[in-house]
């Protein structure tokens, strides 16, 4: 359940998807899994409802993955990113 709810629909530049090697899943500002990205794709998206245009659809980036190895999920999981987060970008 974790996995599908945070493979779901990214806003990244393309140039720079390609680099990005792990996902931190995080709830609350803790991070819960990590995962490694095995390919990126594009995927659809319905505009928020409260877009000029809430009917329309933009293109957003989703990844195809699995859980990270241990010794990489131990750096990240179960730790606080309320320190680092900006709220206005997921990406990091």
């Amino acid at each position: 359940a974790i996995y599908e709810a945070t493979k779901g629909i990214w806003v990244i530049d393309k140039k720079k998807r390609d680099s990005l090697k792990y996902v931190l899943s995080s709830y609350r500002g803790l991070i819960v899994e990590v995962f490694e990205v095995e390919s990126w794709y594009d995927l659809e998206r319905k505009n928020n409802k409260l877009s000029k245009n809430p009917d329309s659809f933009k293109i957003g980036s989703a990844f195809e993955g699995h859980i990270a190895p241990e010794e990489i999920r131990k750096l990240y999981r179960n730790k606080h990113t309320n320190h680092i987060r900006n709220y206005g970008n997921p990406v990091r």
